[in-house]
């Protein structure tokens, strides 16, 4: 893909730069562990080079949109992107397959085909890992700074059906995260966190 290295450089600038100190579950860290991911599921569903670059390109702009909205940063993150391709002499056969992927990324996820399942695992995927309780710590102090919960049991309640309804969409992700993250549910309910 014909500016790969530049579409990469420049979410890099935006994100470092353009990120609200608020943001402390979707700043930068986020979407560097989103892209660490997404090259790992490259590796294990054996995604081709080219296929390869659009996704590691859709995982730095996926929430890119944060540095101008919170609200449906994903349409937002999708107009930057576009920006940067027109900006960057990119060939835009490519833009509506990354736009797509960066809108997989939307909650309630509902990827259409193999390179959204992955982006969208990817973005999903410490729900799965031990890491579980220290990041979504953070999502919570992010959702209470900007008004969206209030209190901690909202935030259970939230945690709790947010667990016990999303999915999984890669075989990897199905085989070994699936599990873990639905022993989440039983460790909030009973408020025993590993």
């Amino acid at each position: 893909m014909i500016g790969y290295i530049r579409l990469r450089n420049y979410a890099l600038e935006l994100l470092e730069t353009e990120l609200s100190d608020k943001l402390v579950y979707h700043g930068i860290h986020h979407t560097l562990d989103v892209l660490k991911n997404v090259n790992f599921l490259i590796r294990v569903e054996n995604v081709n080079s080219h296929d390869a670059k659009l996704l590691r390109v859709a995982s730095l702009y996926h929430d890119i949109g944060f540095t101008q909205v919170y609200k449906d940063h994903e349409e937002k993150g999708v107009k930057i992107l576009k920006a940067a391709m027109l900006k960057f002499n990119c060939d835009m056969k490519n833009f509506s397959k990354m736009a797509s992927m960066i809108m997989a990324t939307k909650i309630p996820q509902n990827p259409k085909n193999d390179l959204e399942k992955i982006i969208c695992d990817s973005d999903l995927f410490y729900l799965g890992k031990g890491m579980y309780y220290k990041i979504s710590e953070t999502l919570y102090e992010e959702l209470k700074t900007y008004g969206f919960i209030q209190s901690e049991k909202q935030w259970k309640d939230i945690q709790v059906s947010f667990l016990s309804n999303h999915r999984y969409h890669t075989a990897y992700c199905r085989e070994n995260l699936e599990k873990p993250k639905q022993q989440r549910v039983e460790e909030i309910l009973s408020g025993k966190k590993s």
